[in-house]
């Protein structure tokens, strides 16, 4: 326990506990730093505040840009395919020309066709170029396996004439030797034939390969190879195995007897390819199964719908194969025999219940299709109208068929039964009904009858609204015939004018062909240039209100960019104040913490330290009034008393001093974490705004991006607008007569006037 010194004040006590350990410890008060200089044991100095001092940067200080403006550093590279063009560009305020209104409406249409054509385009080349270099691979690949040149043909020498497969087919008998003729006419020894034991065993395998198991590739090339072979085919494989047995039947007979083995042949289960008994396995369409590799199959197409039913090589599996191979597995048999009835099921008219804890498959015997109910093997009844509980005696609220009576029965004046809920219909006599049911009501208000007021009166004044509603609907029925008759009657007539209008016009202009070709001619050159000097005059007008146009829509334009902008812009600035504002006032929440949680360090350092200096007190009175006891009336008992107590006080302050290191760590731990604290503090607030400012900066790059697609939109729209009134005069000009075609058939050169000469000059002209 370590001592301090009997006298020392209160307050050189704690200045020697804390002394030295707050000096560098700096606070929050503005840019202010309290400085403690405390200069050694039994020195009198004032307690500190101990704030600390933030280390998160301000807003101004701080290194990063919350607004992120660096459009200028954006890539203005863009695909501006990938983008729609601005709205802008389909205004046509005040335009009233057709031929404009036409270009604006067609040109976006012709540049988006362009676009899809330039990438259809585009994929054919990288399909077709796919294509040739899979062409060349497969032909380099060729080359690499013909055979290189023998010494003569890499010498020159020319290769010796080949000997045709007829002269060279059989072995030839030389001194016992089989010889034959190789392509170059030179005798060689025959190769060895290979024995037949291998070829009657390929048989073998081939035709009696069911005793072991086989690869899934097989078994499916199999089953593809067995359902696309002909029928003749069939039969011929037939016959050859037939003929193969034949052959084997006859070998087995003359062949020697050999004992058989007694051991079984195992055969390999496809799926964990371990040998099995053939006993224990189970044989589906093209393979064989384990019973647990067959169960697990099952099991995995009972839990997925879409592997059911279950498949081999995509073959079903029958369902008596199945029954038969988990009848050992009473669970899995019960899991099976539910999905087959479920999943047999559409999807569509299945039936769940309704109950959110039951839920369960409602079975189709369940399902009573007169009533449009369904009940479940808990007792739970759900409508499968609505997939609802069932309504009770009320009608689905979903029924359509049922609205729609409804809608007849509300205008036909139509009521239901109070008890039956059958609609009943008044045809004569009185307000009293009687139902089939034989609940008896009033027609008026539905009421059981003898409970209501209604009269006579009230009766036909329900039936007459009735009969006027049927008699609306039926004149609006005959309104509706007469207006399409009259409309196919003016179609009729408008086609009997117009065809008259053309006969007329056909008429017309035969009779000017015969009668007046070459004054019509003169008249044509002349109209001919004036036609052409109209169009010139209103193509050039056209120009102008189309450059008006592309000016304000460009404008347009434009002023959406700057809007867009701005408002960028501005939730940029607000999200950064904002950002901005919080830091401040978390900062300022952390300093009044820091604040806080240091007094309250200061306050427990102190507490603790006035008990320990009051403990210490009392030890050494009483260890001095025990001193003082035994020393009495002793001689030297005095010096014996200071002695001890000079021995007893240097070691109480040996141990003060190391509670004094022990206070010191304890100071400088809770420095470091206020420190460290407020590092992760800063660090939080700079991620915050490098965030933030990248999120800035990429939501201006969208906007760049965007804002130069549409530019480019702009451009190529504005381009393809001239090109297409370029186009439409060159074809209306070329609509017209030819000049030089009317001079040479009727010779006018010299028989125009001034007028048509200047016309002819003009036309020449715009020919030119």
């Amino acid at each position: 326990m370590p001592q301090i010194s009997i006298g020392a004040s209160e307050e050189q006590a704690l200045a020697y506990m804390t002394g030295g350990l707050v000096n560098e410890a700096t606070i929050w008060q503005g840019d202010e730093t309290i400085m403690s200089n405390y200069k050694g044991k039994g020195k009198e100095i004032q307690t500190p505040s101990i704030v600390l001092h933030s280390e998160i940067p301000s807003p101004k200080d701080s290194a990063v840009d919350l607004g992120g403006d660096d459009e200028g550093d954006v890539n203005v590279s863009v695909d501006y395919t990938e983008y729609e063009p601005p709205a802008g560009l389909s205004q046509i305020e005040n335009t009233d020309s057709e031929v404009i209104v036409q270009i604006v409406h067609e040109s976006i249409e012709k540049v988006k066709t362009r676009i899809v054509e330039d990438k259809e385009r585009r994929l054919e080349d990288a399909r077709e170029a796919e294509r040739l270099a899979q062409q060349f691979e497969a032909e380099d690949a060729k080359e690499a396996e013909k055979p290189l040149a023998t010494e003569n043909e890499q010498h020159g020498f020319q290769r010796a004439p080949s000997i045709p497969k007829y002269y060279r087919a059989d072995p030839i008998g030389f001194f016992g030797a089989k010889m034959i003729i190789d392509e170059h006419g030179l005798l060689r020894p025959a190769p060895a034939s290979k024995s037949k034991q291998w070829g009657l065993k390929g048989l073998l395998k081939r035709f009696n390969n069911n005793s072991r198991g086989e690869s899934s590739a097989q078994g499916a090339a199999r089953n593809s190879r067995d359902m696309v072979t002909p029928d003749a085919n069939r039969a011929f494989l037939e016959k050859s195995k037939s003929a193969v047995d034949a052959v084997l039947q006859k070998v087995s007979n003359t062949a020697p007897e050999t004992p058989v083995p007694s051991e079984t042949i195992e055969v390999e289960c496809v799926s964990c390819l371990e040998d099995y008994n053939p006993k224990e396995m189970i044989k589906v369409t093209c393979h064989s199964y384990c019973t647990d590799c067959f169960h697990r199959l099952i099991k995995a197409a009972c839990e997925n719908e879409q592997q059911w039913p279950p498949k081999c090589c995509l073959n079903p599996i029958p369902e008596a194969t199945v029954r038969t191979g988990i009848d050992t597995d009473a669970e899995l048999r019960t899991l099976y025999k539910a999905r087959s009835t479920e999943w047999s099921v559409p999807i569509a008219d299945r039936v769940f219940c309704s109950n959110r804890e039951c839920g369960i498959f409602i079975q189709p015997r369940h399902v009573d299709r007169s009533q449009d109910v369904a009940r479940c093997s808990s007792g739970h009844w759900t409508c499968i109208l609505c997939r609802a509980p069932r309504h009770g005696d009320e009608p689905c609220p979903q029924d359509r068929e049922l609205q729609r009576t409804e809608e007849l029965a509300e205008s036909e004046g139509w009521k239901r039964c109070h008890r039956c809920r059958a609609l009943v219909e008044h045809r004569e006599a009185c307000q009293h009904m009687t139902c089939r049911c034989g609940a008896q009501f009033c027609y008026v208000c539905g009421a059981p009858w003898r409970t209501c007021g209604c009269t006579e009166g009230q009766l036909r004044q329900i039936k007459q609204d009735a009969q006027t509603r049927r008699l609306e609907r039926d004149a609006q029925t005959r309104r509706e015939e007469a207006d399409l008759a009259e409309a196919l009657r003016q179609i009729e007539e408008f086609e009997k004018e117009e065809a008259i209008k053309a006969h007329l016009l056909m008429i017309e202009r035969e009779y000017q062909e015969k009668q007046q070709r070459e004054k019509e001619a003169r008249e044509r050159l002349r109209l001919e240039g004036e036609r052409r000097k109209a169009v010139e005059s209103k193509f050039q007008e056209l120009r102008w209100e189309l450059l008006e146009l592309h000016m304000r829509q460009r404008v347009e334009v434009e002023r959406e960019h700057g809007k867009e902008e701005n408002l960028i812009k501005y939730e940029i600035e607000d999200s950064t104040t904002r950002l901005r504002d919080a830091n401040h006032v978390q900062r300022e929440a952390a300093a009044k913490e820091a604040r806080n949680d240091f007094e309250e360090f200061r306050a427990a350092l102190k507490t603790e330290y006035n008990a320990r200096v009051k403990y210490e007190t009392q030890l050494e009175t009483q260890y001095q009034e025990q001193l003082q006891v035994y020393w009495a009336n002793q001689e030297g008992g005095q010096e014996q008393i200071e002695t001890a107590l000079l021995d007893v006080r240097r070691r109480m302050d040996k141990g003060h001093r190391a509670y004094c290191r022990w206070l010191q760590s304890e100071i400088d731990a809770k420095r470091s974490l206020i420190r460290q604290e407020q590092s992760i503090q800063a660090s939080f607030m700079e991620t915050a705004e490098r965030q933030l400012s990248e999120n800035n900066r990429e939501k201006q790059q969208i906007f760049t991006r965007k804002k130069t697609a549409e530019l480019k939109w702009v451009d190529l729209v504005f381009q393809e607008r001239h090109d297409m009134l370029d186009t439409m005069e060159a074809t209306e000009v070329d609509d017209g007569d030819d000049i030089y075609e009317l001079l040479s058939e009727f010779s006018l050169e010299d028989e125009m006037d001034d007028d048509l000469q200047e016309y002819f000059e003009a036309a020449t002209t715009i020919v030119a």
